[in-house]
Order: structure tokens, then sequence, then C-alpha cells
């Protein structure tokens, strides 16, 4: 499961991910939210991995809104769903 669901972020924040009773890999499809290495991240279990968003003044900028994004946990061989949704992020 994906705690929390829904992320409410700024651009230039960072994100952490941690990885519990599984690796997992991290999607975020979105090329303008994160630098292209961030976009898929894999994390053994018990381990974290920072992701940081792009800044508004960054070229492309980080867009605003409503953004998909998923983590496959390899133990299940599924992705991980938020407590009512797939995860998404909201950057103000």
């Amino acid at each position: 499961m994906v705690e929390p669901g829904e992320l409410t972020l700024n651009p230039g924040d960072t994100i952490t991910f941690v990885a519990h009773n599984s690796d997992v890999k991290v999607f975020i499809p979105n090329s303008k939210i994160v630098a292209a290495g961030d976009q898929v991240t894999d994390i053994d279990d018990g381990d974290s991995q920072n992701v940081t968003l792009r800044l508004s003044t960054d070229t492309p900028p980080c867009p605003r809104g409503k953004h998909p994004y998923a983590i496959f946990c390899k133990a299940v061989f599924d992705f991980a769903e938020g407590p009512n949704s797939p995860p998404y992020m909201i950057i103000e």
C-alpha cells in the first residue's frame, strides 16, 4: 500500500520513498516533474530514495496540478494502491 496515497507538494520539494517488505520500483511518468534519471527509481526493501521535483523556474518548469505515479512491488509482482485510489501527487 502507498501511504499517503495523495501527496501535496510544491515545485522543488523532495519526496522520500521508503520500501517496506519488498523491493520496489517507483515510476513518475511526467518528465516535466522530475529529472529524466529520477522518472524510474529502484529501491531495495528497507532502503529509501529521495526524489526532488523540478522548480517552477526550471526548463521545463514543474507543472502544477494532479499527476499520477506508480509503485511496483516486486514481492507480489503488482502495483501498490493508495488507501482509496492509485497514488498521485498534487503540485501547488
